[in-house]
């Protein structure tokens, strides 16, 4: 099977695109950038409409909200990273193929991806994945989503989880990548082992791990030619989250909540 990664450059997604590799050999994997410079001034137009204040609000209440939800300094991500995933976290290992460039998006390697021909793509972050991208794979895509579909779909859905107390509910998906949020039909979804002292960040590390191990005997199973079933996603049932339901109020009781995990 000839299989390729599309993500970022994250801790949890060099974990995630090392660990399959080490189970099943990965073509090539490419990293999410920017963009030119011209599609970021037009989704900024589009966005804003050249409202410069309004961009530096909505920038200092991202600021804001990421410094609440995950306060975390760089190295208390490391320390979290290393009791969790132990290795292989650190950089893409270097036996692997990585396309990146900050100005490029992955439909700025469109070529390079049909050059390889993939019969599995497989996605964790990185960005927005188009039609023309998911119809080059052979047999299946795989998309690894931090939240129960259909109930938790699109951004923050870990934090939302927790907002809404809805703690059983924290999970992961694993589903067939499709241009619906995180509506893909379903292969799998997995619930992580909490402890009583728990950070939104280190819950989606564990969310990353579990996701990841899934994918791998998923993996396995489309190999040996075994039947994989999915179920279909019911999208009147649950929520999409996008990121601007996101705010500074949201984020302060999601932070108090947590203490409530494990009451």
């Amino acid at each position: 099977m000839r299989i390729i990664i599309l993500t970022g450059s994250n801790y949890y997604q060099n974990y995630f695109t090392n660990t399959i590799n080490n189970s099943h050999k990965i073509e090539a994997v490419f990293i999410n950038g920017k963009g030119t410079q011209l599609s970021r001034l037009k989704k900024f137009f589009k966005k804003y409409k050249f409202n410069f204040f309004k961009y530096l609000k909505n920038r200092k209440n991202n600021i804001k909200i990421d410094n609440i939800l995950y306060p975390q300094s760089k190295d208390e991500k490391i320390m979290i990273c290393n009791q969790i995933f132990s290795q292989n976290y650190n950089k893409i290992n270097d036996d692997i193929k990585t396309y990146y460039d900050e100005n490029k998006s992955f439909i700025d390697w469109l070529d390079e991806i049909k050059s390889i021909s993939p019969d599995i793509i497989i996605v964790h972050g990185g960005g927005w994945v188009v039609n023309r991208i998911i119809d080059l794979a052979k047999i299946t895509t795989i998309n690894l989503h931090w939240g129960y579909s259909p109930h938790y779909r699109g951004s923050f859905c870990t934090p939302f989880c927790v907002y809404n107390k809805d703690f059983r509910k924290i999970a992961v998906t694993i589903h067939k990548l499709t241009q619906k949020i995180d509506g893909g039909d379903i292969f799998g979804v997995c619930f992580p082992t909490l402890n009583k002292s728990e950070s939104i960040y280190g819950i989606e590390m564990k969310l990353t791990k579990e996701g990841t191990r899934f994918i791998i005997n998923l993996l396995n199973k489309f190999k040996s030619g075994k039947d994989v079933k999915t179920n279909k996603q019911d999208l009147s049932i649950g929520n999409l989250y996008l990121s601007k339901k996101m705010n500074i109020k949201i984020a302060k009781v999601v932070a108090e909540n947590l203490s409530l995990l494990n009451e």
